[in-house]
């Protein structure tokens, strides 16, 4: 009946207001700080999760840089900030897929290709394939590739020809950086079982970054 629908819409208006000003949701974190202190405080999740920024409960604390954050953990999950070096001053918000001699790095919660993070000897890169506009025309430049391959120049194993078949696709890269870490040097995590990739079309336009920290 129209009562029934009216009613229900009143208790509905609530929620809907809520979700549409994007309510902040505190929840108590440890923050681990580069200098090795740490502190017990409140943050919003949704603006860490959504993106990839600090905001604390405590006004006192807003004025500190996320460069000098090593990791949050909230209820035993440990999220890491990492500086990464292809993107001018940016620093991201990750969980580990997998950690070794060389690691993997991706969002909280989402999996996507346009988010994947690698690292070798504690300089953390974005795995890219981007579309160059030159002269009017459209290229696919595999940058991902390149990192790569530098990675694993140490590993006689892991040719060029091998690196050149992995597609711009979590699995595939995911695959051969734990081959890699098997053949070449050593893997302490890895959650590439677990991981759920998603089916993405197309590819990044230049510019266009997950969570990006400035």
């Amino acid at each position: 009946s129209l009562v029934l629908v009216l009613m229900a819409c009143i208790i509905l208006l609530p929620f809907y207001s809520n979700a549409q000003e994007g309510k902040i949701e505190y929840q108590q974190a440890t923050i681990l700080y580069k200098n090795q202190s740490s502190a017990r405080t409140w943050i919003d999740v949704t603006s860490l999760f959504s993106k990839g920024r600090l905001s604390y409960r405590d006004s006192a604390n807003q004025s500190i840089s996320p460069r000098n954050v090593y990791s949050v953990t909230i209820d035993s999950n440990v999220y890491l900030f990492k500086t990464i070096k292809n993107r001018k001053d940016s620093v991201a918000v990750v969980v580990t897929a997998i950690e070794g001699k060389v690691s993997i790095y991706t969002p909280p919660f989402v999996s996507g290709i346009e988010a994947f993070f690698a690292e070798k000897d504690g300089d953390s890169y974005q795995l890219l394939q981007k579309v160059v506009i030159k002269d009017d025309r459209k290229f696919i430049r595999n940058e991902f590739r390149q990192f790569l391959q530098t990675f694993f120049t140490d590993c006689p194993v892991i040719t060029k020809e091998k690196v050149d078949r992995v597609s711009f696709a979590e699995k595939s890269i995911l695959r051969i950086v734990s081959e890699y870490n098997a053949q070449c040097g050593w893997e302490k995590k890895n959650m590439s079982e677990a991981y759920k990739p998603t089916f993405q079309f197309g590819v990044q336009l230049e510019g266009i970054h997950y969570n990006s920290t400035k």
